[in-house]
């Protein structure tokens, strides 16, 4: 690892990221003969090269800004930023550590240049970087592959973001192990965009990261909320969906679970009782597997109301079953409110997307682990409710009061912009600015 003009490792952290690769390679084969019984494994390891990455079909360029996104999540919070770099010539590179978020890009019709991350090690990396030699790498929020963090910052900076402290992780007295593993990790960053002020003196204080580091820019997951919501306006899904909503407004159920249904149930069944059904339920389950679809319909009807699916075209129904993946951002478009399920049993689920449709959210009570849901209650744009009666109430309150649409939408556009921001820092560093002693 010295064949590049950039940071120098010392030799403490040679040592233990040395400990790190040994431990990963001689992981290797006892996954893989795991995955032999065990078929999530294989499904992970399929297509992969557990030692060293695979980039025989990575196109080389001199602008190659490489991405490393755990899954999922991380890859739609990555996609402004990638969407920014392909504008200005620079040639994105993702690399996934699960599976989920390549199959989650390929069908949503992403076209961007991928790889599947192997097992951290330095020797598994440093073919990696020397082949490809990016111009900058960027973590999206988890930031503990020391390895390849390591590694990265010997051959281009390395910038980290929407990080957040994660407050069991490291602000405890037991999470001394996290403190140091992050300590090290950051310790290979050139700069770290923060989500929050208040995680500053976390990351400057606990971390002892150097403040010239730091820069708060905000969540990209907004600015991805906001791009998903302008796409959704021309999906027609609402046209297709006229036969059912016959001009009646909607609430949609949005990642909806058992319990979530049970209130649903509650209140559209006294909605009709009460002569006040002039809306629309269309509920969105979290998994759309037939058993859990099989538990709704028997809810809906325990409760006397009909209930059908989309893929049958089910119109003439009192509920609606919305059994599609990967369409949730277009059916927020169609309603007038969303209740998003999870947090009567769990958590919830993600407020973000019917919040940049300016739809009013309510949710069950704990929501505690997500900023977006509270700032949605200090915004006015969301409520937290436990039952169907107060779920009644709020929708009552939702049709005479449309100012609420306008306060969810003000919310996410409040703390939108953090794309903007973290690529002038991307430009900046990559073109030699503020990169601490380089």
């Amino acid at each position: 690892m010295s064949d590049s003009n950039h940071r120098r490792i010392s030799l403490f952290q040679y040592v233990v990221l040395l400990k790190i690769s040994f431990a990963t390679t001689l992981l290797a084969p006892i996954i893989k003969i795991l995955a032999l019984a065990m078929p999530v494994i294989r499904r992970q390891i399929a297509n992969r090269n557990l030692i060293f990455p695979d980039v025989s079909r990575v196109k080389r360029s001199s602008r190659i800004v490489v991405f490393y996104c755990s899954s999922a999540g991380e890859f739609e919070q990555a996609l402004p930023l990638i969407r920014r770099a392909k504008e200005d010539n620079y040639e994105p590179l993702v690399i996934f550590f699960s599976v989920s978020g390549l199959d989650f890009a390929k069908a949503r019709g992403e076209v961007v240049a991928h790889i599947l991350s192997p097992l951290d090690s330095i020797w598994g990396w440093s073919r990696f970087f020397r082949t490809i030699k990016p111009v900058a790498s960027v973590v999206v929020r988890h930031e503990l592959w020391p390895c390849f963090a390591a590694v990265a910052s010997k051959f281009s900076p390395v910038i980290l973001i929407n990080a957040m402290a994660g407050s069991e992780s490291v602000r405890g007295r037991k999470g001394w192990l996290a403190k140091v593993a992050k300590r090290f990790v950051l310790s290979f960053v050139d700069k770290v965009c923060l989500v929050r002020n208040e995680d500053v003196s976390t990351f400057t204080g606990m971390l002892k990261i150097d403040a010239s580091k730091i820069i708060v820019t905000g969540d990209t997951k907004y600015d991805r909320a906001l791009e998903r919501a302008e796409r959704a306006k021309s999906s027609g899904l609402k046209q297709r969906l006229s036969p059912y909503l016959k001009n009646r407004q909607a609430l949609i159920g949005g990642s909806i679970w058992r319990e979530d249904a049970l209130v649903l149930a509650a209140a559209f069944q006294t909605a009709r009782t009460q002569a006040k059904n002039v809306w629309a339920l269309i509920v969105a389950p979290h998994q759309i597997d037939e058993a859990h679809i099989l538990e709704l319909e028997t809810i809906f009807s325990d409760r006397g109301l009909s209930s059908g699916r989309y893929s049958r075209q089910a119109w003439d129904v009192d509920v609606l079953i919305f059994d599609q993946m990967g369409q949730l951002a277009d059916l927020y478009a169609t309603g007038r409110a969303a209740f998003v399920g999870g947090a009567l049993h769990h958590r919830v689920h993600n407020v973000l997307e019917p919040a940049a449709q300016g739809l009013p959210c309510a949710f069950g009570p704990l929501f505690q682990t997500s900023a977006e849901a509270k700032e949605l209650i200090r915004a006015g744009g969301g409520i937290a409710l436990t039952g169907s009666t107060a779920l009644l109430s709020w929708w009552d309150h939702i049709v005479m009061n449309p100012n609420s649409s306008e306060r969810a939408l003000a919310m996410v556009e409040k703390w939108s912009g953090a794309s903007r921001a973290v690529f002038a820092i991307l430009q900046r560093v990559q073109q030699g600015e503020n990169q601490d002693g380089r």
